[in-house]
């Protein structure tokens, strides 16, 4: 995954990219007590979306489209549709990065 990770508890946890080991042990120290002790169950994301929040967050943009009226709400339906189909096959496929998911310059 070309990430830093230790399990804890059962559990494998991410850190950072191994290219910037300082920021993924910074990131293992801040969380590593909670994580331990089994007060965390999770390493918050900052700089990173995962693709349900980044699938959300386009339907969100259509759905308030579809609500002043600038796309019709068969078009919503379609975009939930082919999105949903989109974020499936993207999970089930690690670490591929569809050209649709790529931020257009």
């Amino acid at each position: 995954s070309g990430q830093f990770c230790k399990k804890i508890r059962g559990k494998i946890f991410y850190f950072g990219k191994v290219d910037n080991p300082d920021a993924a042990l910074k990131r293992y120290h801040e969380h590593c007590r909670d994580l331990h002790s089994g007060k965390a169950t999770r390493v918050e994301r900052t700089d990173e979306i995962t693709v349900a929040e980044l699938a959300n967050r386009f339907l969100a943009a259509k759905d308030r489209k579809r609500e002043i009226g600038d796309i019709e709400a068969a078009t919503f339906v379609e975009y939930h549709r082919d999105w949903v189909f989109r974020a499936i096959d993207h999970a089930a496929q690690p670490g591929r990065v569809p050209g649709f998911f790529v931020p257009r310059g």
